[in-house]
């Protein structure tokens, strides 16, 4: 994911920088939203490789971050008139959403607990 987003937003820069093209306000966004997508997944690669305790929160952000980018993706495309979208195109935009969305879940369950030492005592005595 980080070559993907870092990929975006140096194919991005290229077009600001050769100003061929007439850029919208939203186009400046999605180019900013994917700097940004780059940054956090570049982050939370770092903070999974040192094994930071907060590396959850970071790629729940991430991901969710992710969730945002293709639902208004799928949004835009139904909403844009000028052209038609297969069924096919929209289940695929349907399945990069709910991709993410099964990474936040697994991510969440199976995250490592705190061990409870409630019952320490009783180990190894007989009732």
């Amino acid at each position: 994911m980080l070559f993907v987003f870092g990929f975006a937003s140096f194919d991005t820069y290229n077009l600001f920088k050769n100003g061929e093209t007439d850029m919208t306000s939203g186009e400046y966004f999605v180019s900013a939203f994917l700097a940004c997508l780059f940054l956090v997944c570049f982050f939370s690669l770092i903070m999974v490789a040192i094994k930071y305790r907060k590396s959850i929160m970071i790629l729940n952000v991430f991901y969710g971050l992710n969730i945002l980018l293709f639902f208004g993706a799928f949004l835009i495309n139904e909403f844009d008139n000028l052209k038609e979208v297969s069924f096919s195109d929209r289940l695929i935009m349907l399945a990069l959403i709910c991709i993410p969305g099964c990474l936040i879940f697994l991510i969440n369950k199976f995250k490592q607990k705190e061990i409870n030492y409630e019952n320490i005592d009783e180990i190894g005595k007989l009732e």
